[in-house]
This record gives structure tokens, sequence and C-alpha cells, in this order.
């Protein structure tokens, strides 16, 4: 955790800007005919299923699903469900289903000791980002991602999903071998935010049962799990009819299906089919209750919520659609209000919103919830309320409502734009999700032709009496969660006095703002056109210096990645200037531009919304933002805006105290953020990610710019459009905003070391640091330095980065597998090329009583690893998973836009591109293993996180977590 990517929380929650990393933004051009609001509802037809799934059954009752993609080539995506999940244990079974999925990674017919050292490495699969699973309340989902999609993977994939199936193998010395893995999970997951939400679910509906069916069960729950009992479980809910095969990507469906039958059509069930726990008949009414909790560790916040029943079956009807679509509609424009508010000057909230879940076994939850900004949580809940009860009184105007069913409709349609380049693993995804929820998968075109349907005839009364069958049931049931204590009979007294207030006047569409930044001066013209065959692009270099490195892609039909370098980033600081100016960039885009405010600049572009991010690299700044191409002269428009006139407006100051104290009591309750405190303060105390809060909160919006705005203004710059979009588009979109700027002049290269870190000749003995995240959790963090890496020494980085994933692969062995003392142990490695010096770090949580333990067994494995103790099966399983990230890296234009951007002050980026592939496979066993001896051979430093003894003398093991989804990794 690093304070500069709290900006990210900052901007989340003060509802300024409208961003949306890694998406591109709506285009309101020629997409689809605008929807106008009417008073006839007209009849929504049942979705209809996309044709190119191919479903069948099996004889047995299994169905399987194939859809072909070539998106990214070769790679084949392949998930199993059953539909089985927490909600369906009984009392004496809590964490059961969990503990299922645990030990087919453990122990099956074909693989008794586990296949956690990933056997699936030689197919390029990585364990826990390729090959994974999850349980929720209703549902266990098993995935593999293929990289290149060989026959023989996929037959080895569908094997072992076989193995999943009915070969689970319960022996006492493998499950209580899980057991102890589960209860470390279960551990880390219970941080202090999903205990206060547990306890916040409890307060809601205590007489649901997905209230207290949680999908990790409870440490009494596991430990008293034995093998006949989990067996029984296993043979009653894993059965044929209760699972499905899904398999997406480039493949031949027909050998699929052959496959697939040849895997599955023997397996038969077990027994008569269980009966499923019946759905409450009703929930207890209740009048206005509140909660108050307590936690140092948490920012504040407060949520009222309303329960009710299911209001729709889980089926694909038109009714649940069209409820569906109105709740997102009233959602969105209650939202906007709010973030209007949040935005304007003397604000008591950081961000405020609604949500509507009501895809629960059992119940639909409304919430409403507000961050109360320094303490002053009356004025916050006053605010939201008072807003709330306008919408209650008066519902949406007309131009909210049109405004937000042009959204709903032009969503819609960019995503039909995008069809044809779909990935694989989120087509599977998607294909799952639709059946385990009880939707339709549909054609994207289908889709945008039903949110067509569902939002015409909307009315302001359509989307008033949506909004109030939504926020009925019981309750407003009030939860609040604040570092200081506020009494309940408060919280209620508050509620109950603001709703006697006078109402707020009705609700007055103003004046949306108007876009205002489109003239930068005379077109500019370029230069100079220089290709580069390999890697395929061009460079286009304008009259004025500015230059555009471009790439044609194909790989996300009609959006394109955009990157604006200029300045020399973090070399230019100082090592006390380096966190505040990172976490000022942050904040830039809620500042806003010159003549316009962050909300204002949402406003001014209408239907389209605007991306957005400025981070300091190494030696440069980068903007970095993303576009349909009919929509890039205005993403363009937007990045100059920002390099020409950038706001620095007061709400930046109004926001960053809470901001503030919100990352620092996150990262104190937080075990691994603490050891990693520890660290930094041991070697580099002028130079920690966390520095004084007081040194953080001396800055302000004017300093930010003081730093800033010479960079901006005066610093020569260099774009880089990755895409599908033509090369004429993005050379006019760049000449009219970029290209027409005046001529830039060089700035002064900085002198002297940087703010760069540099380890000690001699590292400090081993550190301790105090976290308040929980009395049964610690972490350990060791770090052993490396060198300030260069280009020169590349293959050397390569080397140490196979070792490092050998260290992973057998301390993932030794401590989770053999050990169970830990969930997900990790190693890194940071090389930054000239910057600060490079390490490799294992790290891990535990108990307190087992750290000592795993921190013997982590540097067990580094000293036999120095010593040569490396096989060339180990590498081979290192190397090939990397290989395959690598090139799947290269069909994502993000990927192409981060190494372009490079290419002009970083010539060699693109040889390395070119070479990854054959310099990695060049690496010997003996390269290896001299990096593993030259590196890990020195004594690591080492930093501890225990619990703070002043808050958890007396605490005990905490309770269970919140309900939702446990991943393996």
């Amino acid at each position: 955790m690093n304070v500069t990517r709290l900006a990210a929380t900052a901007m989340m929650l003060a509802g300024a800007s409208a961003l949306h990393a890694g998406a591109p933004p709506v285009s309101p051009s020629s997409l689809a005919p605008v929807v106008e609001a009417g008073t006839i509802e007209p009849p929504v037809a049942k979705p209809v299923a996309d044709p190119a799934v191919v479903v069948r059954t099996l004889p047995n009752g299994m169905r399987y699903a194939l859809m072909p993609n070539s998106g990214p080539p070769g790679a084949v995506s392949i998930r199993l469900a059953f539909r089985v999940g927490s909600y369906e244990e009984a009392d004496d079974e809590r964490g059961f289903a969990h503990f299922l999925e645990h030990m087919a990674f453990r122990s099956t017919r074909n693989a008794p000791n586990g296949v956690m050292d990933n056997r699936f490495a030689s197919f390029g699969v990585t364990l826990g980002q390729d090959q994974n699973a999850f349980t929720m309340l209703d549902a266990t989902v098993y995935r593999v991602d293929l990289p290149a999609g060989e026959q023989d993977g996929i037959r080895q994939v569908l094997a072992w999903l076989r193995d999943t199936a009915d070969g689970v193998v319960f022996t006492p010395a493998a499950v209580d071998a899980e057991r102890n893995v589960l209860a470390a999970e279960l551990r880390a997951r219970m941080t202090p935010l999903a205990r206060v939400q547990r306890q916040t679910a409890t307060f809601l509906t205590p007489e649901l049962r997905s209230t207290v069916r949680d999908p990790g069960g409870t440490p009494e729950s596991l430990s008293a799990a034995r093998p006949e009992a989990l067996q029984a479980f296993y043979r009653r809910w894993y059965r044929p009819e209760n699972a499905m095969l899904v398999v997406t990507g480039d493949i031949d469906p027909a050998a699929v299906a052959r496959l697939a039958e040849q895997s599955f059509s023997s397996w038969t069930a077990s027994g008569p089919a269980p009966q499923r726990p019946a759905r409450p008949k009703a929930l207890n009414p209740r009048p206005l209750e509140a909660i108050s909790l307590v936690d140092p560790s948490l920012p504040a916040s407060i949520a009222a919520c309303r329960a009710a029943l299911p209001d729709v079956e889980r089926a694909p009807s038109p009714e649940r659609l069209r409820k569906e679509m109105l709740s997102a509609l009233w959602l969105r424009i209650f939202n906007a209000r709010l973030s209007r508010l949040a935005a304007a000057g003397g604000a008591s909230f950081l961000g405020a919103g609604a949500v509507v879940a009501r895809d629960g076994p059992d119940s639909r939850m409304t919430c409403i919830f507000t961050a109360p900004a320094d303490g002053r949580w009356q004025d916050s809940l006053a605010s939201v309320q008072a807003e709330l009860q306008r919408f209650v009184k008066d519902g949406p105007t007309e131009l909210e409502v049109k405004d937000a069913v042009n959204n709903a409709v032009v969503t819609a349609w960019s995503a039909a734009r995008q069809a044809a380049t779909r990935q694989t693993p989120d087509l599977a995804d998607a294909i799952v999700g639709a059946d385990l929820s009880g939707r339709t998968f549909e054609t994207p075109m289908g889709a945008a032709d039903t949110a067509e349907a569902l939002t015409a005839g909307v009315t302001p009364a359509t989307v008033k009496d949506a909004f109030a069958a939504d926020w009925s049931g019981t309750g407003p049931l009030i939860a609040a969660t604040t570092p200081a204590a506020i009494a309940e009979e408060a919280l209620v007294a508050a509620w109950t006095a603001n709703a006697a207030a006078k109402p707020l006047d009705v609700y007055a569409d103003h004046q949306a703002a108007v876009w205002n930044y489109s003239n930068f001066g005379r077109t500019g013209k370029v230069k100079k056109r220089v290709p580069f065959p390999d890697p395929g692009f061009v460079r286009l270099v304008y009259g004025n210096g500015v230059i555009l490195n471009f790439k044609h892609t194909d790989f996300a039909s009609g959006t394109a990645e955009v990157r604006v370098r200029f300045g020399h980033g973090e070399r230019a600081f100082t090592a006390q200037t380096r966190q505040p100016i990172g976490f000022g960039a942050g904040m830039v885009a809620s500042g806003g531009l010159g003549k316009l405010s962050a909300a204002e600049i949402t406003e001014a572009l209408g239907t389209g919304s605007w991306t957005f991010d400025l981070i300091p690299e190494t030696t440069s700044w980068v903007m970095s933002g993303s576009a349909f191409a009919s929509d890039m002269l205005r993403e363009m428009q937007v990045l100059a805006a920002f390099v020409t006139d950038p706001g620095f407006r007061p709400l930046i100051d109004e926001k960053m105290p809470t901001v503030v104290d919100m990352g620092y009591r996150l990262m104190r309750a937080d075990p691994a953020a603490v050891a990693n405190d520890a660290f930094e303060e041991a070697l580099f105390p002028e130079q920690r990610s966390f520095p004084p809060r007081e040194d953080l909160l001396k800055w302000r919006s004017a300093d930010i710019a003081q730093v800033l705005k010479p960079v901006l203004a005066s610093a020569p710059i260099e774009i880089t459009i990755v895409g599908d979009i033509a090369e004429d588009s993005a050379r006019q979109a760049v000449a009219a905003t970029f290209g027409a700027l005046p001529k830039r002049a060089s700035l002064p290269v900085p002198s002297g070391p940087g703010p760069f870190r540099r380890f000690p000749a001699r590292l400090p003995a081993p550190v301790t640091g105090y976290h308040e995240g929980g009395a049964d959790k610690a972490a350990a963090l060791l770090v052993w330095p490396l060198y300030v890496a260069n280009v020169a020494r590349r293959d050397e980085e390569y080397a140490i980065n196979l070792a490092a994933a050998i260290f992973r692969d057998r301390l993932m062995q030794r401590a989770r597998i053999q050990m169970g003392k830990t969930y997900s142990p990790s190693v890194d490695t940071q090389t930054p090329d000239d910057a600060d010096q490079g390490f490799l770090a294992a790290s891990f949580e535990t108990t307190p009583q087992d750290l000592d333990a795993l921190v013997a067994a982590a540097g067990e494995i580094a000293q036999d690893l120095a010593v040569g103790s490396i096989t060339q099966d180990e590498l081979d399983r290192a190397r090939l998973p990397m290989l395959a990230d690598r090139q799947q890296a290269l069909t994502r234009n993000e990927a192409w836009a981060s190494i372009l951007s490079l290419s002009y002050r970083y010539p060699e980026a693109i040889d390395e591109l070119v070479r990854y592939r054959d310099q990695m496979q060049a690496l010997t066993l003996a390269d290896v293993k001299r990096a593993a001896a030259t590196w890990l051979r020195q004594e690591p430093m080492i930093a501890r996180a225990l619990p703070d003894p002043k808050r958890f003398a007396t605490e005990r093991s905490a309770p269970a977590g919140p309900a939702g989804a446990f991943e393996k990794h």
C-alpha cells in the first residue's frame, strides 16, 4: 500500500469526477437513436440467448456450453460450476462447500498429493492466476485459463475437473492439512472491515439464512469437520444435474464436445437428489433502529438500509429485467445528485451513494450511505437524508430521466460495438454468471435492443414508483461505523429529526456546463513520419516538437488507449517531496480545470464520460486515458486541457484531511502494510511510503500546483495512441490539440541523486511494527537487496525473476501445503531501471505464534536456492507461465501503449519487447543458479508486524467473515 494510491480513494469518495479506469468512455456519437421518455409502457419480449453458445445436456443431466472466440488467439478458458454454496450447508456443515473446493486442489484420485505444484505449468498456466476456484453463497466455480489451448492441455484440464466432480479423496491427513489452510484464509480475510460487515449484516437481517452462511465457515465448524462428513456433503451436492461445464476460446466445438462427453458421461449421482433449503416466507417487521460500531482503524461511514423478500424470480423474465433497469435509472439519477453535493465547496461528506442488491437468494436490500468528512456525521446524514426526502416527495425531473435513459441505451450500444473483440476469459465468466444468476446470455446487439425496449416509455413517475418500491421493507435500519463512539439513540434521533425537517424545494435542473476547451491554437502539421516495421508502429513528429507514437490494433473494437509523457517524473523530486507530490498528482482530476470543476466537466461532456490519470514514473510524468475512436478528438481535448489549464481547486484542500486520515487508519489495520512500514522506517526513514501524517497534511493544492504547473505548462510532450483507430484520425486529433500548442524547450536535467532509495551496506537488525488488524494476525516481510537495475543487466534481472518464481512455488508448498500455516504467501521482485535499488521480497500472514516458524522456513528455502538446489523441471515450470503471460499481454492495447510510450526516450524498450522470448529461453539452469547464489546467499532484512498490545490485550479470536466469495490463490 502506498500513499500515492490513496488518490484513487479520494477521487472515488469525493465524487468529483467520472473516472472509469480500464474502460473506455461511452460515446454519444452515432451509436443508437436517442430514446425519448414517453407515457406508454410497451411490452418487453423475453431476451433471446446468444446462438453462438452451444448448450447440450448429457444423459446424466450435466450441461456443457461451448463458444468459439478468437480473442486472444489460441487461448481457451474452461469453467466448471456447481450449484452449491454455503447457503445449502446445514448448521453443522458451515464452510463445507469451501472446504470441498480446497480439497479439489489438495487430494484427488489422480493427484492424491495435491496439484498445488502446478501440473499445468507446461501449458503456460500460473496457479492462482490462471487456475483457481471460488465459493459463494449459492455456487462453487472452478476455472482454468489456457494461454495456448492445445488439445492435450484441454484434455488434462478436463481430467482434473472430472476429479473435482467425483474424485476428491478425503483422507484424514489431507483433511487435517487443508483445515489449517482454511483457518489461515479465514483469519486473513477477517479484516476490521470484514468484521464490521459481519456485525452489520447480523443487525440488518439476523433471521436470514444468507446472513449466517458465510462461505468461509467458522473456526468452530472447520475444527469439527471430519472426512466422512465432508464426503457426505460432497456426494449429496456434487451431482451431474447440479453442474455446468463452459469452454470458450480458440476451439473446434465438435472436438471439445467429444472431450467433454468422454470426460463426464460416466459420472453418476450418488443417492437421491437433496432438498434445497426453503426460502423465507416473511421478514420480521422492524421500526427505525440503529447500531453503532466503533473501530479506530476504519474511516467513518453511515448506511441506512431497507430489507425485503426477493421481488423477482431468479429467471430471465421481462418483469425482472424491467425492475433491474428501473432500479439502475433511479440509482444513476440519485447518485449523480449526491456526487454534485460532494463536489460542492463545504460539503460535509467525502462521498455518498445508494445501492440495490436483489441477487441474494433470500432478500432484496436497498442502502443509502455516506462517508462523513472531518467527523461531521450529523451534517453528513442530514444532507444526504434531505436529498432522499426530496426524491421520495418529488422523484426525478424529466431531464434527469431522459439523460439516464440515454446513458443506459448508449452504454448497451457501446458494448455491442465491441462484441467482436470480447476476451475469452470474460466470455467464460459471463456465461457462467448468467447461468448461475438466472439470466439470459444475450448477444451484445440483443442486449442493446433489450435496453432500448426496457427504457422505452419510462417517465419520471415510472422511476419514482420504482424508487418507492425499492425503498420499502423493514426499517430503515441505520448502521454507523466510526473511529469514536456514537450513541445509537443519537443516530435514531438524528434520522427522526431530519425526516421531520422542512423538505427541500423541488429539484431544479441547472444549466449544464459548456465544454470550452476546443481551441488550442492553429492546427499543427506533421513534419516527419518514421515507420518501425517491427513491432509495427509509426512515429509522427509535429512542427512544435510534439511526438506521436501510433499503432493500429484490432484487440478491442473501436477503442484506443492513450498515454502522454512529459517532464522528468520522480527524478526531479527530493526524498521529502516524492510521496506528497505523488499523492497530490492523484488529486489533480478532482481539482478539475481552470474554467470547469470536475463535476462540470462531466456535465459538459454530456452522455460521454472522461478518463484521466496522472502518475509520476521514474523519469517522466504519464497521463493515461482511453476512448472510442469516434471520441478521440474529445479525449485529446481533455488531456490537453489538463496540460494547459489544470484547476487545483480548493476542493482538494477540503477533502485532503479526511482522505489522509482514512488512508493511515486502513494502513494501521493491515498487518502486511505495517510490516512494510516498519521495514521502510528502518532503512529509508526519510522516504517512507507513509511519511509522518503531519508532514503530508502540510501540503495544500497550492503547493502541489507550484510543483506541477511548470512541468505541465512547459515540458516537451510525447503521445502514444494504440487501438482500433485510423492513423489519419489519430493524427488529426493530436494536430488540433497538442500539435497546436506553442513549441516547448527541453527542461533542465535534474541534478543530484534524486529521491531514490538505497540499501545500506549493512542491514539493520530485524524490526517489528504493531498493527490494529486483529489479535490473531501477524505478518512478516523478508527482503534481499539486489542492485540498481539497468538495460545492460537485463539477462541477470530475468534470471532473478525466474529464481523468485521458483522461490514462490517452494514457499507455497512448504508454508501452505506442508505446514498449513498461511493462505497465500508471495515472493516478488522490484527492479525499476535507474531508480530505487531493486530487491526480492517474501511475505506472508499467519498467527503470532506461527510467525517465527514461517520466517525460518522462508530463510531455509532461500539458502537452499542459494547453494544451487534447483532442478531443470522447476526452471521450466517457472519460465513457461511467464512467457505465456507476456504473450497474452501483447494482445491488449494497454500493454502496447505502455511499451510504445517509452520508445522515444528509451529505444531499447522496443528491442527488449522483440527479444524477450529469446532472452528468457536462452537463460540456462546455470544462469538461474548463479543469480540465486549471488543474491540469496546474504541474510535478508526482516520486518514483522504483531498485534498492538495496547489494543489487543484482551481480544479473543475473531468471528466468521462476511458473506461473499472465497477464492483460492
